[in-house]
């Protein structure tokens, strides 16, 4: 589900932390790269602190996200998604005045158990304006990951513009290398390599993006990633169903033709969107709002 995740939000970045012997780990620090993620979790379930399990502390892992999550900016949005298969949390201290902390330090809080509900992970939730869900199976599971990848609202001061202030983030674009002949020095691996990307600030070259320059600390991202990004800002409105017809023979009678698909449906299954008034039957509703996340209509008004 990482790799699912980036897809969602591919200038994100995302940290994991694991819960064993009453003792919280950092597996991997905030990074865009999904294969370094996946690589520490295998090394981690591969590993003998995995195999030797102990008591789980929910509090220990929720400092250390914490801690984590202070160098964030301003402007990005704190959250831990807490993945819970325990029945107990063994803590240290008081597990409430860590909830405190965290909703003082404005960081959403959302809990899937894999086991039955604690009340400490509902309260959690419900102090961070966070979701605490059950998974009754792998595919539930799944389902509740995927609701979980689209980012949250910020959760801001509603007292004024003031409190609400508004920030410029500097990113650069690099070029690709794609001369395999020509190799330079990596800065994110620390060797000599072929291909990747040049810093614009700095020159430094990197392997992957999006990622840090780790020379001068910008931002690098391709500008497919920063549109791909773009559809969580706006969203595609909801589709308008059409009234139905009383009389069942005119029903049936009366059919249109899908704007996405171009195939003839009877109206009472179609759908119309608001800004175009195209329409769209269920299949396609569901394929622009989950997956293509722009209306063919709209855009065909927006470009003619």
């Amino acid at each position: 589900m990482i790799k699912e995740f980036f897809d969602q939000n591919p200038i994100s970045q995302l940290a994991l932390v694991s819960t064993s012997n009453m003792r919280a780990t950092k597996l991997t620090d905030f990074t865009g790269n999904a294969r370094k993620h996946s690589a520490a979790v295998k090394q981690h379930v591969a590993g003998a602190p995995f195999k030797s399990g102990g008591d789980a502390s929910l509090q220990n892992a929720l400092v250390l996200a914490n801690q984590m999550l202070e160098s964030i900016p301003q402007y990005g949005v704190r959250e831990i998604l807490i993945l819970w298969g325990a029945l107990t949390t063994v803590d240290p201290n008081d597990i409430f005045a860590t909830v405190s902390q965290l909703q003082t330090a404005k960081v959403r809080c959302s809990v899937i158990s894999m086991a039955a509900e604690m009340y400490i992970c509902k309260h959690l939730c419900a102090s961070t304006n966070g979701e605490s869900s059950v998974a009754t199976d792998m595919r539930h599971l799944k389902e509740l990951l995927m609701a979980n990848s689209a980012p949250a609202a910020s959760l801001t001061s509603t007292s004024g513009p003031a409190d609400n202030p508004a920030y410029l983030i500097q990113m650069g674009f690099p070029r690709a290398s794609l001369s395999r002949s020509h190799k330079a020095f990596c800065a994110c691996h620390q060797e000599v390599k072929s291909g990747g990307y040049t810093c614009p600030r700095c020159s430094a070259k990197m392997c992957d993006l999006p990622s840090q320059c780790q020379v001068c600390g910008l931002s690098l991202m391709s500008s497919s990633h920063l549109a791909r990004s773009y559809h969580h800002l706006f969203p595609v409105g909801t589709f308008i169903e059409q009234p139905q017809d009383l009389n069942p023979e005119s029903r049936m009678e009366s059919t249109g033709t899908c704007h996405g698909c171009q195939a003839e449906t009877e109206t009472a299954q179609l759908l119309t969107c608001p800004k175009c008034e195209q329409l769209y039957c269920y299949e396609c509703d569901a394929f622009i709002h989950d997956s293509l996340h722009v209306c063919p209509g709209c855009e065909a008004l927006d470009q003619g």
